[in-house]
Order: C-alpha cells, then sequence, then structure tokens
C-alpha cells in the first residue's frame, strides 16, 4: 500500500522515517489479510482458481478488473451444470472475485446486470442446502466410544505376541507358529506343540499369557493359517503370516516408545516385560484423540475451524465439569470470545470429560506447549507432533490439523463402530452439532437453550432443529394406526 499521500513539492521524508513507514505499511497490508478468517480466504481462493481456470480453458484473458459481464456469463454456466451448485456456492463464487479485486487495490466489479442474475439465480435455484448431514445422534456416540475405547487388533495381536516371546520362543519359532499348533486353551493354562517344540502358558494375575492369547484368538476368527498375522494400518488382519523380523521390529518399537534398552542377547527382564506389557495395553493415542474431539463437538456444538483452532489453554477442567474459551467463530470475527460449558457425564463413551482428561494426559506426557492445538497430528506408530521448526529455525507449537480433517475423522471412527461405507456418506463435521440439537429437542430443552449450546446467534436457525423433531413427533399420522 502507499507509504503516505503524495503531495507536490513537499520535501523528501528522511530515511529513518521512511523505513519506518515502510514497516507500518506492510504491517497494514497484513492486518487488511486478517479482515476475513483464514477459512473464508481459502475458499475465496478456490473459488478464484476456479475462475481462472473457466476463463483459461476459453482463451479470456484475466485481467484486473473484471468485467461483471464476463462474471455473468460464468455463473450462468455454472449453474447450467448438470449438477449445478447451491445459491450460496454461486454467490460466494462473486465475494470471491470482488475480494481479488480489492485485495489488489482495484474496485469491486458491480452492475445491474449482475445484480439482476444474482437475484435471479436466487429464485430459480433458491437458498436452501441442498444436502443436510445426517445428525450423530447419541446413539452413534455410545457406538463410537465404545469401539475407540477398545483395545485395537494390532494391540491384542501384540500382547499375545509378547506372552509367546515371554515363554522362551525365539523370533522365528513365534513367526512359524499355526493356529493347528494351540493344542489346549482353557482358563488356566495354553499348550502350544507341534513336532519340534512344546511350551505351556501358565495363567498369571497380572498381564495374563493366556489371557491374551485368548483374545487374540477371539479376534483373530477361527480360519486355519499362521497364528500370529500382519495387521493393516486401518488396524484389519491380513490372513499372511507376520516375518521374523516383524517380530523383532514390533517389539522393538514398544521398547523404544517406553525408553526400554534393546538387551543384547534379545532377552528382556520380567520387569521389562511387565513394561512392555503395560505399553502394549495402553490405549492408542489416535483412538484417545478422536474420542475426544469427536465427544467435544458435540457436548459443545462446535464448528470444525473452532474444534481444530481449540489449543490445550483454551480448556480447563475441574470437579464439575469442562470450560472451553472459544477466542474465535464463524458468528465472532472480531474475536470477542465466549466460554462454553459442559458438566461431567456419568458413562466412559460418552463423556466428554473424561475423555478430554485422557487426551489432555497424553499431550502433557508429549510436553506439549499450552499454545499446542488439542487436534494434532499422530502418525501411524502414535507418535505425536506437537512441535515444529518455523522460518527461523525456533521451535514453535505445532499447526492444528486442517478442519477438514475432522470429517475424515469422524466417518473413520462410524466405520469402526461397525457402519457401511454408504451409511456414512452424509456425515460430517456439522453432523455433531445438528445431533446435540436434535437431541436436546428431544429432551425438551427450549430453543434459547439449543441456540445457547450450537452458537447460533439467530434462534430462527435453532428453531429449525425444534420445527424438525415435532414434525415427527407431533404428526397427527400417528393417530390412525396406518
Amino acid at each position: 500500500m502507499s507509504l503516505v499521500p503524495a503531495q507536490p513539492n513537499a520535501p523528501a521524508l528522511p530515511p529513518d522515517v521512511l523505513s519506518e513507514l515502510q514497516k507500518l505499511a506492510d504491517r497494514a497490508g497484513q492486518l487488511q489479510l486478517h479482515a476475513h478468517s483464514p477459512n473464508t480466504i481459502a475458499r475465496y481462493q478456490q473459488q478464484w482458481q476456479r475462475f481462472v481456470a473457466w476463463c483459461e480453458t476459453r482463451s479470456i484473458p484475466v485481467a484486473l478488473p473484471i468485467q461483471p459481464e464476463l462474471i455473468a456469463l460464468y455463473l450462468t454456466h455454472w449453474s447450467e451444470e448438470p449438477e449445478p451448485p447451491a445459491y450460496s456456492t454461486l454467490n460466494q463464487a462473486v465475494c470471491a472475485i470482488g475480494w481479488v479485486h480489492s485485495t489488489n487495490g482495484v474496485a469491486q466489479p458491480s452492475s445491474i446486470t449482475l445484480d439482476r442474475l444474482l437475484r435471479g439465480l436466487r429464485r430459480t435455484i433458491g437458498v436452501a442446502p441442498r444436502r443436510q448431514a445426517t445428525p450423530l445422534r447419541l446413539d452413534h456416540l455410545r457406538r463410537i466410544g465404545d469401539a475407540l475405547l477398545a483395545h485395537t487388533k494390532a494391540q491384542h495381536r501384540d500382547a499375545a505376541l509378547l506372552a509367546l516371546r515371554r515363554s522362551g520362543l525365539g523370533y522365528g519359532t513365534i513367526a512359524s507358529l499355526d493356529l493347528a499348533n494351540v493344542v489346549e486353551l482353557t482358563r488356566s493354562k495354553c499348550v502350544i506343540r507341534r513336532e519340534d517344540l512344546e511350551v505351556t502358558l501358565k495363567r498369571a494375575a497380572e498381564h495374563c499369557p493366556v489371557r491374551a492369547i485368548a483374545e487374540w484368538l477371539d479376534v483373530r476368527g477361527g480360519w486355519p493359517g499362521p497364528l500370529l498375522t500382519r495387521i493393516t494400518p486401518t488396524d484389519e488382519i491380513d490372513h499372511r503370516a507376520i516375518a521374523r523380523q516383524s517380530v523383532q521390529t514390533i517389539l522393538k518399537r514398544h521398547a523404544s516408545v517406553q525408553n526400554v534398552a534393546w538387551p543384547t542377547d534379545g532377552v528382556f527382564s520380567e520387569k521389562q516385560h511387565d513394561v512392555l506389557a503395560e505399553a502394549i495395553a495402553r490405549r492408542r493415542p489416535s483412538r484417545l484423540r478422536d474420542h475426544a474431539l469427536l465427544l467435544t463437538l458435540w457436548a459443545f456444538g462446535l464448528r470444525s475451524d473452532e474444534l481444530a483452532n481449540l489449543r490445550i489453554r483454551d480448556v480447563r477442567i475441574d470437579q464439575r465439569g469442562m470450560t472451553l474459551s472459544i477466542r474465535r467463530s464463524k458468528t465472532d470475527q472480531e474475536g470477542v470470545g465466549k466460554e462454553k460449558v459442559c458438566p461431567r457425564g456419568h458413562a466412559p463413551a460418552t463423556d466428554p470429560v473424561r475423555a478430554m482428561e485422557s487426551w489432555l494426559a497424553v499431550l502433557k506426557e508429549a510436553n506439549a506447549d499450552p499454545r499446542t492445538p488439542v487436534c494434532v497430528a499422530i502418525d501411524r506408530h502414535d507418535v505425536l507432533t506437537v512441535s515444529e521448526l518455523d522460518e527461523s529455525g525456533n521451535v514453535q507449537p505445532a499447526s492444528p490439523l486442517p478442519a477438514t480433517t475432522i470429517t475424515r475423522i469422524l466417518r473413520q471412527a462410524l466405520l469402526l463402530a461397525g457402519m457401511k461405507e454408504d451409511e456414512i456418506a452424509d456425515f460430517s463435521s456439522h453432523s455433531g452439532k445438528r445431533g446435540v440439537a436434535t437431541e436436546l429437542a428431544h429432551a425438551g430443552a427450549d430453543i434459547r437453550s439449543i441456540a445457547d449450546v450450537t452458537g447460533h446467534k439467530s434462534l430462527e436457525m435453532a428453531r429449525r432443529y425444534v420445527d424438525e423433531v415435532e414434525r415427527w413427533d407431533q404428526s397427527p399420522l400417528r393417530k390412525l394406526s396406518l
């Protein structure tokens, strides 16, 4: 932006003043970029790129200012596609093109033609959303919670592997065992036998090897083949046998996480075995994260960007429950902020407070800074990314996961809970807000209370959820015994 207004015959400014003004001008330009939220800017950039691509495929030069008539042609073409966008999407395209103009110091395009076209699109297309997100109901939450709190297939496999190693079997022997080699399995013992070996595992009070084998076999199923199998990254059983080297690699990974030194002879002490068994039995960080995020999304009626931008310092938990400081939201672009509360629940599967406590404990163990996002990345080995280096090489809190990740986390959790692919297509991050509003309406909550939870400024928006529930609960057709 211009440093100072041009003044004829004005004396030249001193170099130090010019330098200061240049810094202020740069900062002013940066502040102007914050006129819109990062999510809005990202959507505007996508819309602009789509418009540019449309022009380029028709050899239409793109130079500011864009003529309103060209924008009208673009919108008309887009609205007549086999699957046309919603009116809100077309209107967003106009806003995006206007944003590019204002960002570059050019007057925004407007004309009577463009205004009339938008009114015509509004009347012909309508302003109602094309497809509503499926509400995430309490039953969904219970099933998700039960699934996320359960041990993974990989954990059951690794516990059985450790039990076999603790019995004295070598890596190669463990990898080569077949289901048929388990010749006896009772509450008190497990007998493994083949031509070249026989070993008996006996029941123990803690880290019981018999229970570890039994639980793995329940998960594995009774199909013939290798006793210990591979597990896919999505925690599905791969029927192929694990390799000898994989047996050692699995144990080394658990030892590394617990800072257990790898013995030169490959034989752990009893105490080290106990430490590894406890490590394997611990809940996976990724599942604790997903459980906490989804319950928080639901109970507080959050939008995906509000959840993604939540920091550890924004969460306070005491004996009453959990308090969130929402620093900025779609309906609070100025950052006035708001505090929302959730009382403690009773069931581990659906209590947001307990779930968040468990997840914050994991973040604390990883030495996360209070400014670290609650929504952080975790790799397939359950290693958290709580910090990163900035351009100057300084350590900073990690960036949050993109808000779009919340939908993926939700759908993966629903699949884990037993739903089919075609059943989860209409679930999105907005399903949490719709779900809690629907459940509150069913419970008889008034509109203001629902709006307070969901964050709607307009009571009319909250009224939609109540109307939908009442349409079903108060339908006169219920009296007809159809």
